[in-house]
């Protein structure tokens, strides 16, 4: 299950460092500036920083299972997987503005990780 939560904090790299910094390579000189100034950033970055805000809303949960799940022996591998399923997923159609199935797919995460604690919570 180790493999999961490092699995989740490489989404979290790739989403909330990579992926923004991909999106502005144009940007170079303002990105390696002081930043003194305000800058406009284009739609698909800023659906890429709320994506990832949102992101960071819940990994604290997902974390917090998986290491309980870890502790106790509780077996979270599929549920985990499906988690980081879905936000790759919420992050795709996030960043294609897909509002409706985004939605959803964002509570299908909320509802999986309700799942894992149920099962922590019954195996404990």
């Amino acid at each position: 299950m180790v493999e999961i939560i490092l699995s989740a904090l490489l989404l979290t790299l790739i989403q909330s460092w990579l992926i923004p910094m991909l999106l502005n390579l144009g940007n170079l000189s303002f990105l390696l500036s002081n930043r003194d100034e305000d800058f406009e950033f284009s739609t698909i970055t800023k659906r890429a920083k709320r994506a990832s805000a949102n992101l960071y809303e819940t990994l604290p949960i997902f974390i917090t299972l998986m290491l309980l799940g870890v502790i106790f022996d509780v077996d979270l591998i599929l549920l985990g997987s499906v988690w980081i399923a879905l936000r790759v997923l919420f992050l795709m159609c996030y960043l294609g503005g897909i509002k409706i199935v985004r939605s959803g797919i964002w509570v299908a995460s909320v509802i999986t990780l309700i799942m894992m604690g149920l099962n922590v919570v019954v195996t404990v």
